[in-house]
């Protein structure tokens, strides 16, 4: 009996990935203005006390590590997030940072965030349009490597992801 494992039509180290390239670090309220927050992509947040507005990300600095597959993109992920921050919603990192800090408005931290969205058309969705998909998943583990890479190997996550 042949072996019944699909094969893909192009072995996967034939597809080019993306590199992991995050914008610099934006205020919390300036997220929008990261470009292509459209699109799906993968963000990491940092909860502080210095002004990172603009800096480039520091591995060190990053609290929370996400990302999105939806067609809303980064932009509704975002507001997820935010919503769980000042009470509970359907975001787990917002949700785990509100309960170790409190509601947003409390906070003496300040916010920022740094993302990078991967451009897909939804309306064609061609199969690299799909497989794109796959590369929100892929820089998702990528970011968390790095975190790790960059933490000490006791860190495995930062420290408002729980999974």
């Amino acid at each position: 009996m042949e072996n019944s494992i699909a094969k893909p039509s192009r072995p996967l180290r034939m597809i080019e990935m993306p590199r992991l390239e995050l914008s610099c670090w934006h205020a919390w309220d300036d997220r929008q203005s990261i470009a292509n927050s459209g699109f799906p992509g993968i963000y990491v947040i940092a909860v502080t006390t210095k002004d990172l507005h603009h800096l480039p990300v520091h591995w060190t600095d990053v609290s929370y590590i996400g990302m999105t597959q939806s067609s809303n993109g980064l932009v509704n992920r975002w507001r997820q997030f935010n919503k769980a921050i000042r009470e509970s919603a359907y975001h787990s990192g917002g949700n785990s940072i509100r309960e170790q800090l409190g509601t947003y408005e409390s906070w003496t931290q300040k916010l920022f965030v740094a993302a990078m969205a991967v451009e897909i058309d939804w309306l064609e969705r061609t199969p690299d349009d799909t497989l794109k998909l796959g590369w929100v998943s892929y820089l998702e583990y990528e970011a968390f490597a790095e975190f790790r890479r960059h933490s000490g190997s006791s860190r495995m996550r930062p420290p408002f992801n729980k999974r």
